[in-house]
């Protein structure tokens, strides 16, 4: 969640409304949608960060997927902070 945050806050608009097109579109443009950081990438992690925090997610049964998930956005961010 915190991952996703810190995209959120080099990424996002002024106003808070409607910001998962605006970021999922900035984030993937800024990356030239590289491999793994596309478009339906960054949607499908920021619908997780969502559901986080929104309280109606459930965690896998397999931790191994829940990591994949998160590494995934570390990668994401990790491109973002080598191309700031």
């Amino acid at each position: 969640m915190f991952l996703m945050s810190t995209l959120e806050s080099i990424f996002s608009k002024d106003k808070s409304e409607g910001a998962t097109k605006t970021i999922c579109t900035r984030v993937s443009s800024f990356l030239k949608s590289m491999p793994r950081c596309e478009y339906d990438d960054i949607d499908h992690l920021y619908d997780i960060r969502s559901r986080i925090v929104h309280g109606n997610i459930i965690a896998k049964d397999k931790p191994g997927e829940n990591l994949k998930e998160l590494y995934h956005l570390q990668y994401i961010v990790i491109e973002c902070m080598k191309n700031y």
